[in-house]
């Protein structure tokens, strides 16, 4: 798939938002990937598929708003519901 080419302004939205999630993680790795998106955006100006759902994803968690592009992303669910997922070992 296409990389989502982003504007100025939503370029340094998305890098401010990756730079308070990589304040506000608690795990290593978390942090590493915010930290790497934000480079990548300064370098490239784009976000793949892969990385606009990720940053959609914590913009909604976190109540962030979303850049401009990412308004109609629509990020797939993860949501389980209870006990209908998985099957107990009798």
């Amino acid at each position: 798939m296409k990389p989502i080419k982003l504007c100025k302004l939503s370029q340094k939205q998305a890098i401010k938002i990756c730079e308070k999630l990589t304040e506000e993680a608690f795990q290593q790795t978390y942090r590493e990937m915010a930290i790497g998106m934000a480079e990548a955006i300064r370098r490239y100006g784009a976000v793949t598929p892969g990385q606009a759902s990720w940053l959609c994803k914590n913009c909604d968690y976190h109540e962030y708003e979303r850049p401009w592009e990412l308004h109609l992303f629509r990020v797939r669910s993860v949501k389980r519901s209870r006990g209908s997922s998985r099957k107990r070992a009798a």
